[in-house]
């Protein structure tokens, strides 16, 4: 393999590196969105129960 192969594949590598943090925080957000939602459902009947 030649320098510029190397090079290539070593920013390539870099690209998929870079994108998989920001796919995990992506995912983290939509998780985190859809269980506030959820909580925030279930917040009244919770309290409801406890009263």
């Amino acid at each position: 393999m030649d320098a510029s192969g190397a090079a290539r594949k070593v920013s390539g590598v870099f690209l998929v590196a870079a994108c998989i943090p920001q796919l995990w925080a992506m995912q983290a957000a939509l998780l985190l969105i859809q269980h506030t939602r959820r909580s925030a459902v279930d917040r009244p009947v919770i309290q409801r129960l406890f009263r």
